[in-house]
């Protein structure tokens, strides 16, 4: 294990791409099919893998589209051995540890043999498989490892309805509250209608103050107009001697 990355790549998910070719490790996605290979990276789930860390930096490579590891067939160990995609078990052929290159590239070795993941026949034809060999430090046997970091969506804030705004009319002061008040107690009772006085009555009240006025001067007048009347005097006559 001399040269293994000291990174910690526990249950983070990659994408493996060929030093090679750029192209990228996928799942075939075919009903039926557990068959690896070499494709052009379009960035799908089948491109990608989880690593799931074991005992002594060994991860389980579980890929992120069928769930299943990435897997050596019938367990082997000899070279031009192939891999394929199983179903998750306990097993080494399905552990493998990762190792640094000089030039920031890994490895990725077996635990049953130590031998390499590697590209059959060096080909960088479209849905090449892939196989274990022994490490020769060539290009198709290093990987560059992306990190796949999943974007977080937005929190969205349910915007509250608006409760109705309550319409507030401001209180008038108490001194003008009582003037108002007042004014409309004299309003009212200036426009309340006169009461009807009877009209014989105030005929009658009206000859009344007449009369008294007149009275008098009539007195007056009556009284001017008859002049006294004289006392006659008796004529006394002397007794003749």
């Amino acid at each position: 294990m001399s040269g293994q990355a000291k990174n910690t790549f526990s249950n983070k998910v990659y994408s493996i791409r060929s030093k090679q070719s750029e192209k990228a490790l996928e799942a075939e996605l075919c009903e039926g099919s557990n068959k690896v290979q070499m494709n052009p990276y379009n960035g799908g789930d089948n491109q990608q893998w989880q690593f799931v860390a074991s005992e002594d930096q060994y991860y389980k490579l579980l890929n992120k589209s069928t769930g299943k590891a990435l897997d050596i067939m019938l367990g082997g160990s000899e070279n031009g051995t192939w891999l394929h995609q199983w179903d998750s078990v306990s097993s080494d052929s399905q552990l493998w540890y990762v190792e640094e290159t000089s030039d920031g590239f890994y490895k990725i070795k077996s635990k049953v043999s130590g031998k390499c993941v590697d590209i059959v026949g060096m080909s960088q034809e479209d849905g090449t498989r892939l196989q274990i060999w022994e490490d020769l430090n060539g290009d198709n046997q290093q990987w560059k490892l992306e990190q796949i970091v999943e974007k977080k969506p937005a929190k969205t804030t349910e915007k509250k309805e608006a409760s109705p705004v309550k319409e507030m009319v401001p209180e008038a002061p108490k001194a003008v509250v009582k003037a108002e008040t007042k004014t409309t107690a004299k309003t009212k009772e200036a426009s309340a209608p006169a009461k009807k006085t009877s009209t014989r009555a105030t005929k009658a009240k009206a000859a009344q103050e007449k009369n008294e006025t007149t009275a008098p001067v009539v007195e007056e007048k009556a009284a001017a107009k008859t002049p006294a009347k004289k006392t006659p005097t008796k004529k006394t006559t002397r007794a003749k001697k």
